[in-house]
């Protein structure tokens, strides 16, 4: 299964790939810190799952779900980010994100959502 992060801060991509790592099935084939790149990205990669912060340095990250969307992508997306107050939550999910988590406190369950999805995935394959 294939993930890619938008994130502007690149040690957090650095967590990030080295937690997915340990999950099986799983590979983080790209990543991205700008809205333009994350963009890019998603529409070359065409992953199941794309981790995305709400703030990068372009604009927002629900700016590469919608556009990413209106473009075909399938992927799953996770917000993932500081902003966690309740707006962000409602609109992350209202604009079709399929989760939201806390950055300084969902680490964890991101990781446990995401091991479900590559589980889920490995079953399904033939």
């Amino acid at each position: 299964m294939n993930i890619v992060i938008v994130d502007d801060s690149a040690p957090l991509r650095r967590s990030l790939r080295r937690m997915l790592a340990d999950i099986p099935g799983v590979r983080v084939a790209g990543e991205a810190a700008t809205v333009v790149l994350g963009v890019a990205e998603v529409l070359r990669v065409q992953p199941e799952v794309v981790i995305l912060d709400l703030r990068l340095p372009d604009g927002s990250g629900l700016e590469v779900l919608r556009l990413t969307r209106a473009l075909g992508a399938k992927a799953r997306f996770l917000v993932f980010t500081n902003h966690a107050g309740p707006p962000y939550r409602r609109q992350s999910l209202d604009e079709g994100a399929a989760d939201f988590f806390e950055k300084s406190t969902d680490d964890t369950r991101l990781m446990e959502y995401v091991l479900g999805v590559a589980n889920t995935a490995a079953e399904d394959a033939p």
